[in-house]
């Protein structure tokens, strides 16, 4: 009965996992770190400053999770959702791990940000992470057909957990 059970969760996910605008496009490009060549980890954060928005990129050893502290040179494009000719580019230091690039996005919306950074000792070595894929503006609010799917994921997971703690209680005679 347990084997039962879960597949049927697994089945549930799945099916979940497979409709279109389920996870969002937001994360299209996962999420806001990036591992390049298994070597390090990069972050990136943005935060309201003035009327720019503050892009800061963290800089990690992949092996230790701590920040590099080497010089590093980035490069950083920036252009509207879906399209490659870039709004802003700009060259910056990275000091102690972090590099910031400030820039006053034209409107709210999804932004494609590329970074590239060579370590200052290896200059003809070029990293490039994964680009990200970024929301600027006001927080967006949840249609009714998302918090729709939100409640059925919800309840649909909650069943399956009782069904199968349930199912592990009755093969145990009931004990806890």
């Amino acid at each position: 009965m347990p084997g039962f059970v879960w597949s049927i969760g697994l089945v549930v996910l799945l099916a979940l996992a497979s409709v279109p605008g389920v996870a969002g496009r937001a994360q299209a490009h996962g999420g806001p770190e990036k591992v390049v060549e298994g070597r390090f980890v990069v972050t990136v954060a943005l935060a309201p400053d003035g009327d720019l928005t503050r892009l800061r990129f963290f800089f990690r050893d992949f092996q230790t999770g701590r920040g590099l502290t080497v010089p590093m040179s980035v490069r950083v494009r920036i252009a509207e959702d879906e399209t490659l000719t870039p709004l802003h580019e700009t060259k910056a230091a990275a000091v102690g791990g972090r590099a910031d690039v400030l820039y006053q996005f034209p409107q709210d919306g999804f932004y494609e940000v590329v970074l590239e950074f060579s370590l200052d000792g290896e200059p003809e070595r070029v990293y490039r992470p994964e680009d990200w894929r970024i929301w600027v503006g006001p927080p967006q609010e949840l249609d009714g057909r998302t918090w729709a799917w939100v409640t059925v994921t919800s309840a649909l997971l909650t069943v399956v957990v009782v069904a199968s703690l349930k199912s592990q209680r009755s093969e145990r005679g009931g004990e806890r």
